[in-house]
Parts: structure tokens; sequence; C-alpha cells
């Protein structure tokens, strides 16, 4: 498994011009999700992955690995909770790429962003760009898997 070290920000501007970036169509679940553990399926557009992700807050083990449509066809029906659906857009950000996703369905009014580090150092000296709002990082009712789970959050 590989170290994932990432932090998620609530977009409190989105950028101007967002669809001028390249983005996708996401939905996905949850097939476990049990304490500091998941397992998900992502399609992201014609893309079919399966995720393993162990731990909590900025720094998590991940594993993914990429599915055929067929196997993902195959596993989707196991799915647990709500599907999250979810337009994602890629926005270079001086050296690093940012991820905004744009919810649609019941968190509609919701737009995270979230950028990946390649150390703890890189995401500790972070400075974000005056569009992001709040760290929820650490926020367990903004993890994808909770949102599955029909956790309520206000804005």
């Amino acid at each position: 498994m590989s170290l994932e070290i990432e932090k998620k920000f609530i977009v409190k501007d989105t950028p101007e011009n967002l669809t001028q970036y390249s983005h996708e169509e996401i939905i996905q679940g949850y097939i476990c999700i049990e304490n500091d553990r998941e397992i998900r399926l992502r399609q992201e557009g014609n893309k079919h992955y399966l995720t393993i992700k162990i731990g909590k807050g900025e720094t998590r083990l991940e594993n993914e690995i990429e599915l055929s449509k067929d196997q993902f066809d195959i596993i989707w029906p196991c799915i647990l909770g709500n599907i999250i659906e979810k337009v994602r857009y890629r926005v270079p950000y001086k050296n690093k790429l940012i991820l905004i996703d744009v919810f649609k369905g019941t968190y509609s009014d919701l737009t995270l962003a979230e950028i990946e580090f390649n150390s703890q150092k890189d995401a500790t000296t972070f400075i974000p760009p005056k569009w992001f709002g709040t760290d929820v990082t650490n926020d367990e009712r903004f993890k994808n898997k909770n949102l599955a789970k029909g956790v309520e959050i206000k804005i």
C-alpha cells in the first residue's frame, strides 16, 4: 500500500471558468466502512476503480486497483449506503494539482477541494489559495465514506 498525504478544504468561492479545466463525472459507493478502514468502488469517466484506504486524517494508507467495466458491474450491487455523485475538476495551482469536487444530489450545495502532497512537510507548509474556505481535513463529516452514510452537514 502507498501513503496518501492529503488535505481537504471547503471551497468558499469557486474559481471562475471552472469548466475550462479537465473534469470527469464520478459515481462512487462503499463496500466496507469500518472505523479507520474503507473499501470504495468508483467510476470516473470511463475508468473503474476499487480503492482500499486505512487510517484517519491527513495521512493514510491507500491502494487503488483499476477494474474492467465488467468487474465493476459485478461488484457494484454490493455497495452500502448512498451513492455519491460529483464532478471532479483538475485545477493546476503552482506546482500542485487541486481536485475540486462539485457534489450532486443530497450534497449539491457542497464543493470540496483536495490536494495531495509528496511529504508531510509539504502539507504542513502549504498555503491555500484565497478561494479556499475552512480546512476540513480532520472533520470526519466531510469524508466521502460518511457522506455515503448520509451524515448531515451544514455549510
